[in-house]
């Protein structure tokens, strides 16, 4: 590690050099690291606060920066043609250090930012109702968490239905159910941006990344192809039931009908206000139950397409002779970035089918009134302390 310069490594082994450098940084303050042996970074759509992990064998560079340290705020950038792309934006956690055998390894782990709004509990009485932008104004810019960098993007409209904050309850779950509650889904960009809104509606590619399994092995790109489909959570028919402040029950309801088996799953949810509410999360239930039944993995020499890394929401094609149900249109649900001294980099990438995914829809109470607009605001909200 040195102090805005990056290490460097002895030019007689450009294979090792290439192999422990993998030309990704990580930043904390004015302190830049390059040199790796082992990395693993995670990112899923599903799974708040990513995890990443760092390590390498080297006794010259043991000695840490006193900067360095659990609790610092640090960047991962990736740089490719000159071109530097940051893929993270978190909070070292954990620092390990270890001798054995005349050798000293060092391993530093930790999260995105969303490990902070799951590890920190709102500060507010039970059962006060809140928008989302309360919410990110007290407990995230405007609270404890508030020197962290944080940026939040936002569609007008996600940010005024309102949500009850239970005591004990962490800031992002709180959030969570305040987007629900106009119909969003909640995720943190590489960037370190707070995204609400529809995760699947990001930035792709000029061309979409095509993997290829085939017997010829002419054009193949894939190192292992895994294809899985299990309806055991899945079902013909979601009813949510609840019961209105004057104590009328209503009922929402949802149906597919590819099951020859009709499975039917009840739920009780006291979100819903209406049978407007209840059929929407009727039919969020559904599909999710679907999103879950089918998935593909693939493992890849490569972090990236197009000079791009390989990022979750991105639309991708499968094209297999060897497993044909597995060809088709998928998306990128999880990802994880490998080096290892052993395989080199490599990628693993967790697909969801598109078509079963249920787009976010905007809370009918904030509906009903509104007219037609021709494109969508979008929101940003930056903290004074963030520099970007």
């Amino acid at each position: 590690m040195s102090d805005n310069q990056p290490s460097t490594t002895d030019s007689t082994d450009s294979s090792q050099t290439l192999q422990r450098l993998g030309n990704i940084i990580l930043t904390v303050g004015n302190v830049e690291c390059r040199q790796w042996d082992d990395i693993t970074i995670d990112s899923d759509i599903g799974i708040p606060a990513d995890g990443w992990s760092f390590a390498w064998l080297d006794k010259t560079i043991a000695n840490l920066p006193d900067s360095v340290k659990s609790g610092a705020v640090c960047q991962i950038d990736i740089e490719n043609k000159e071109v530097r792309e940051t893929i993270l934006v978190g909070v070292i956690d954990k620092i390990q250090q270890t001798v054995s055998r005349g050798q000293i390894s060092v391993v530093i782990s930790g999260r995105d930012l969303a490990g902070q709004l799951l590890d920190t509990s709102a500060p507010i009485a039970q059962g006060q109702n809140m928008t989302l932008e309360e919410i990110i104004g007290q407990f995230i810019l405007g609270g404890d968490l508030g020197s962290l960098p944080w940026n939040v993007k936002t569609n007008e409209n996600s940010l005024k239905a309102k949500t009850g904050v239970e005591d004990g309850e962490s800031v992002w779950d709180a959030i969570n159910k305040a987007a629900e509650a106009s119909g969003q889904y909640v995720w943190m960009s590489a960037e370190g941006a707070i995204c609400i809104g529809n995760p699947f509606d990001v930035e792709q590619p000029k061309e979409p990344p095509v993997f290829i399994l085939n017997e010829d092995n002419a054009h193949n790109n894939c190192l292992n192809l895994s294809y899985s489909e299990d309806l055991s959570n899945a079902y013909s028919i979601v009813e949510a039931i609840g019961q209105d402040d004057k104590g009328k029950n209503f009922r929402g309801a949802a149906n597919d009908d590819r099951m020859t088996i009709k499975r039917r799953k009840i739920l009780s949810d006291s979100r819903a206000e209406n049978q407007s509410d209840a059929m929407q999360y009727a039919q969020k239930a559904l599909r999710d139950s679907w999103l879950d039944a089918y998935e593909c993995s693939i493992l890849t020499n490569h972090w990236g397409w197009m000079s791009k890394v390989f990022a979750t929401g991105w639309r991708v094609k499968v094209i297999s002779t060897i497993m044909p149900r597995a060809s088709g249109d998928w998306v990128i649900y999880g990802r994880t970035l490998k080096l290892t001294r052993n395989e080199g980099k490599t990628t693993e990438l967790r697909l969801k089918k598109y078509q079963e995914w249920m787009q976010p829809v905007q809370h009918v109470d904030l509906i009903k009134d509104a007219k037609p607009k021709k494109s969508k605001k979008q929101t940003t909200i930056k903290s004074k302390r963030s520099k970007s």
